[in-house]
């Protein structure tokens, strides 16, 4: 056979090189190994460097979710506690409602600029306010009352803080006790008045029915000079004398007013507790009858009837 190692011009292999072979690009990825391995090195402390992060942001996210999960759950408690509230509020808003509906009291609510903010049905008869005028002064409603006070009485309420009463009377003859308070919130703040009227006409009616009774029962105890008229209080001390009574016993009525009338009755009555004995049956039995010796203011004595009711 032909051996190409030997053929002529051809100069000798050296040893452990097959000449033909790729020897110097292997080399050269020798030389390269180093340099690739230490780039892969980099490399891969790099990617353990974006996996810590990774991780951490990952353990991040979990702390997160938790912080979520538990403000989660508090807002689904302050949402129940606040349904709560607004159920709670909307029954005393309707509780409100109703009372306002019910009550027979003119009663109108004012801001601290005298704005409506609300009215009971009974505020219409004195003033013209119908619904539409919430939010309203309550100076531009015309109204049926002589109180031109209004404002004033209004203002004084906001700088005492304290109750403003009055009687007023209105065009149709009617009185009427105003009362006003300041608007207090929950947190003590004042933000208006609140304007009450009673209706005090039957009231006013009888007291000066029983005024003008009393004027007459004055009138006619005053002109009775043949009788003694005297009037007590509970503790038996005299509230009225009149003229009868100052020409029977001799005193006065300045004497007489606030003392009892323990001196009108002799020593030996007064020991045997006769004065208190005639009050007592007086209120037991409605009526107490008696005829008796008296003493005047100057010592005479003198026998008279006489009758204690209460």
């Amino acid at each position: 056979m032909h051996d190409p190692a030997n053929a002529p011009g051809t100069p000798p292999a050296e040893p452990g090189i097959v000449p033909g072979s790729l020897d110097f690009p292997v080399v050269a990825k020798r030389e390269r190994l180093p340099e690739t391995i230490g780039n892969a090195e980099v490399s891969f402390e790099e990617l353990q460097a974006i996996n810590e992060e990774l991780r951490s942001a990952t353990e991040e996210l979990e702390t997160s979710k938790e912080e979520l999960q538990s403000v989660n759950e508090e807002l689904v408690t302050v949402n129940y506690e606040l349904k709560v509230k607004v159920e709670e509020t909307g029954k005393a808003n309707d509780d409100l409602n109703n009372l306002i509906a019910s009550t027979d009291i003119a009663t109108v609510f004012v801001d601290s600029a005298l704005r409506i903010k609300r009215f009971t049905p009974r505020a219409a008869d004195l003033f013209s306010i119908i619904a539409s005028d919430v939010g309203r002064s309550l100076l531009d409603l015309t109204h049926k009352l002589d109180y031109d006070q209004l404002a004033e009485d209004v203002g004084a309420t906001f700088d005492t803080l304290r109750l403003v009463e009055r009687e007023v009377r209105s065009v149709e003859g009617r009185y009427y006790i105003v009362r006003l308070l300041p608007y207090r919130t929950n947190e003590d703040r004042i933000e208006g008045a609140v304007m009450t009227f009673f209706d005090i006409t039957a009231r006013r009616q009888a007291e000066e029915q029983a005024r003008s009774t009393e004027a007459r029962m004055r009138l006619v105890a005053e002109s009775a000079y043949d009788y003694a008229i005297i009037t007590m209080d509970e503790e038996g001390r005299a509230t009225s004398w009149n003229k009868g009574a100052e020409q029977l016993f001799g005193y006065t009525e300045q004497e007489m007013l606030g003392h009892t009338l323990d001196a009108l009755f002799v020593p030996e009555d007064r020991a045997a507790g006769v004065p208190f004995d005639e009050l007592r049956r007086a209120r037991t039995d409605g009526r107490a009858e008696d005829e008796r010796w008296h003493l005047r203011k100057d010592g005479s004595r003198f026998f008279c009837s006489g009758v204690t009711t209460p």
